[in-house]
């Protein structure tokens, strides 16, 4: 029998997440790289935007935001 490598929430964050990415990159590259292995699947994400400090990192996978309030009105 078949055994998904990935469940269909994995799928959704990864659309919704790449998705979000690409509404915020006006210009420049996105590239996600994925991995599978010792049964788990590795996403990695980088961009050519101007990149984001230590601090902000950490808030990352956190709840929702506005980093910068003067792009509010771009999207």
């Amino acid at each position: 029998m078949f055994s998904p490598i990935v469940s269909s929430d994995d799928v959704q964050f990864i659309v919704e997440y790449s998705s979000t990415l690409l509404e915020c990159i006006n210009v420049g590259d996105l590239r996600l790289s994925f991995d599978y292995s010792a049964q788990q699947l590795f996403v990695s994400v980088s961009d050519s935007g101007i990149g984001i400090t230590k601090d902000q990192q950490s808030l990352l996978l956190s709840e929702f935001t506005q980093a910068d309030i003067s792009r509010l009105t771009l999207f």
